[in-house]
Formats: C-alpha cells, sequence, structure tokens
C-alpha cells in the first residue's frame, strides 16, 4: 500500500504464496509460544511480575496491549472505527491480571487473531482492477492539501494508540505535524510497574511494554 492507493494489485498466485508464508509463520510462532509457556522458570518470570493495578492504568491513560492487559478495553478499531473497521473487527484481547504474563497472553492472542483476519481478507479479495493506482493518489499528494485544514488520525498500531495532527497553511502546504506515539503515553506504566520490584525483573517488565524512546519524544 502507498498514499492514495496501491503499489500493485494481489493476484491469486501471489495471494496464494502469501497465504503459504502465512502458515509457516503461524507455525514457528506457535512453537516458540508453546515452549514459553511450557517453561516453568519462564513462567517463575512472567506471573505476578510488574503488576499494573486497572485504577492505575486508567488515570496515566495507557493505551494499546499494555491497557487491555490490565482489563482496560482501549483499542482505536473499536473506539474511532474508520475505513473497514466499520464493518468489521478483530475481537478485543484483554486480560485483566496487569502483569508481563497477562502483557504476553495479550500479545499471543492479538497474533492469533490477526493472523485469521489477513488469511480472511486475502481469501475473499474482489476481482477485477484496483480501484485507485499508485500513480493518482501520488498526483493528489504533489498537488496538495486543503488549505487551512486541521486534520486528526486515529490508528491502532502493534503498540497502541498513534495519534498525527496536520496543520495546512493558506496555500494548502503543510503548516505543523505532530505524531503522538504509544510509548508517550506507556513510559509512565513502565515507571510504575517497576516499584517493588527486583532488578532482575527489569528485562522482563520492560519488554513486555517493549516502549520506544524516540516515540515518546515525537
Amino acid at each position: 500500500m502507498r498514499p492514495g492507493g496501491l503499489g500493485f494489485d494481489v493476484d491469486p498466485a501471489r495471494s496464494t504464496l502469501m497465504l503459504e508464508r502465512l502458515e509457516g509463520f503461524e507455525r514457528d510462532t506457535r512453537a516458540a509460544i508453546t515452549l514459553l509457556w511450557n517453561t516453568p522458570s519462564a513462567m517463575a518470570c512472567f506471573e505476578d511480575t510488574g503488576v499494573l493495578a486497572q485504577d492505575t492504568t486508567r488515570e496515566l491513560g495507557l493505551v494499546g496491549p499494555a491497557a487491555r492487559a490490565s482489563g482496560l478495553a482501549r483499542d482505536v478499531r473499536l473506539d474511532h472505527p474508520a475505513g473497514i473497521w466499520r464493518f468489521s473487527h478483530i475481537p478485543l484481547a484483554s486480560a485483566g491480571a496487569g502483569d508481563v504474563f497477562a502483557r504476553a497472553q495479550v500479545r499471543w492472542t492479538e497474533i492469533q487473531r490477526s493472523i485469521e483476519f489477513i488469511r480472511d481478507q486475502l481469501r475473499s479479495l474482489a476481482g477485477g482492477p484496483v480501484r485507485a493506482a499508485a500513480a493518482d493518489g501520488a498526483a493528489r499528494l504533489v498537488d496538495g492539501f486543503t488549505p487551512d485544514m486541521l486534520a486528526v488520525s486515529l490508528v491502532e498500531s502493534w503498540r497502541g494508540e498513534v495519534c498525527h495532527t496536520l496543520l495546512t497553511d493558506g496555500a494548502g502546504r503543510i503548516a505543523r505535524c505532530k505524531v503522538v506515539d504509544p510509548s508517550f503515553h506507556n513510559w509512565s506504566g513502565l515507571a510504575l510497574a517497576l516499584r517493588g520490584q527486583q532488578i532482575s525483573d527489569f528485562p522482563f517488565c520492560n519488554k513486555s511494554f517493549n516502549l520506544s524512546y524516540c516515540g515518546h519524544d515525537l
């Protein structure tokens, strides 16, 4: 996909190849996750580690899998549905314990449901030419945006809610652009989850949130 359209169509042969690769990805991922769940030493590091209570999660305004692992039903695809999400949705993956294990569970559930969603979409692609070629989209972008416009976009990324805000000037040129990454909301959650933990628990807590340093600074 490119701004304004598609780079090329997904023909039946390409769709079949993507489905085959998806099967291999699912098989390998399931094997790794099964090994993780069945390793007592790993579970001892995951369970009751880095707990973040639901009330704290709500007060901090956490988003994405970290919020859902503490029992908050926050997902842009459900809260502000647009495009395909007005007609289709992936069931919300959530947990309630708010610990490292809960955050890992949410991720694994989302992986499985995303695989099913991609598989269903590939098997139900409409025939015929694409509706918008990439060249048409590129031309529209070169022509500029609507003058004196404020636009806000919300997208549910793998880490959580991403917000883009755009302001244009009188000539339709970009005057201001601000991006808020989910890491901006969730760093405080990681800090509080580490309260009272052993220093050896830091890697597990850190990667269970898996935040971006540069995302916080955007």
